[in-house]
């Protein structure tokens, strides 16, 4: 499924990644680091440009302190 664009639900977990990396006080570089992705891409997964996968999504809630539905709670979108 290649070339797929992200749907509106990537661009709201997109959203909550980086309101949740903020709130926590993290940077971008760290967290890419603990997914062993390129801040670049991190990046991209924070402005909705790539989708971010449920194992990613577990890291960050582990690494951010959060149950992983906290990704899920939200209607910001990109």
């Amino acid at each position: 499924m290649a070339g797929r664009s992200p749907s509106d639900i990537d661009c709201r977990i997109a959203a909550r990644v980086g309101a949740a990396r903020a709130e926590a006080g993290l940077k971008q570089c760290d967290l890419a680091q603990a997914l062993g992705v390129s801040p670049a891409q991190f990046q991209k997964y924070e402005k909705g440009q790539n989708r971010i996968s449920a194992g990613a999504l577990q890291v960050l809630a582990d690494r951010i302190g959060q149950p992983i539905t906290a990704f899920f709670d939200t209607a910001e979108g990109c």
